[in-house]
């Protein structure tokens, strides 16, 4: 699944519309994406939503990694355009750049990947949300 995951995140880096330089794409063990994860603002405060974030990206100054998790994945959907919709995604919230340090400021960022992601790509948008 690993091959496919990084085939199908390229492919969305290919569709995606705006220029950004593409990130690296990683897939992860539960258990060390679970450790990125509790970094997040949102996660930290809402231990019990860590199973319905199947990927993330994570900024480590010039250099920009999008990670995925097969376990949550798998709990999800499996299907090709899901793991698309899931990178593209991803690829929002690496265009626009928002730091953030709060929940508030991830939810603000969220909402606007969502918005974004629904208006270039409602068929993808879909399938997440």
């Amino acid at each position: 699944m690993e091959k496919r995951i990084i085939a199908l995140a390229r492919k969305a880096f290919h569709l995606f519309p705006h220029k950004i330089d593409e990130p690296k794409f990683k897939v992860l063990e539960r258990d060390e994406f679970e450790d990125l994860l509790l970094k997040s603002p949102i996660i930290k405060h809402h231990k019990e939503d860590i199973d319905f974030s199947p990927a993330l990206s994570c900024f480590k100054g010039d250099n920009v990694e999008v990670c995925f998790c097969p376990e949550i994945i798998r709990h999800f959907n499996e299907k090709d355009d899901f793991i698309i919709a899931l990178a593209l995604h991803e690829l929002y919230h690496i265009w626009n750049r928002i730091m953030v340090n709060s929940e508030e400021e991830a939810i603000m960022s969220e909402n606007l990947v969502h918005y974004e992601l629904g208006k270039d790509f409602p068929e993808y948008a879909k399938l997440l949300y």
